[in-house]
């Protein structure tokens, strides 16, 4: 750094005097770019850890298996817009009408026996056919 630009105090004294050597690199414009590459580096890396960690997690955590609670267990259509439906809401079975604009509930079927071939409506499907 020339010395015209130093303020007028600090030159009065002799640059070897004890404390003018750090005066002077305090004045020195300090550099951050390495410093924020350094830490936009280190916060990159800490993301794909992250990523990473997540990633093996779901590949390798034994996920229990997902079961609907409410599933349709058979359809059979009487028209375009109406069919009887088959429910299986937990253990039990109901036996619903739909048509375009609502469902009706029609009956409680007996407990599931654990087969599709087994409902009525399967039944009475392939005795259409």
């Amino acid at each position: 750094m020339p010395q015209d630009l130093l303020p007028l105090p600090l030159l009065t004294g002799p640059l070897s005097s004890p404390g003018m050597e750090t005066i002077v690199s305090a004045m020195a414009a300090p550099s951050f770019w390495p410093e924020i590459l350094r830490l936009l580096g280190g916060l990159l890396g800490l993301a794909g850890l992250l990523f990473l960690a997540v990633q093996l997690a779901r590949r390798f955590w034994p996920q229990p298996p997902v079961t609907p609670f409410i599933q349709v267990v058979a359809t059979h259509y009487l028209t375009s817009s109406q069919a009887l439906l088959v429910v299986a809401v937990g253990g039990q079975r109901f036996l619903l009408a739909r048509s375009a604009d609502q469902v009706a509930f029609l009956t409680s079927l007996p407990a599931d026996e654990g087969t599709v071939a087994a409902s009525p409506l399967r039944t009475a499907s392939c005795q259409e056919d």
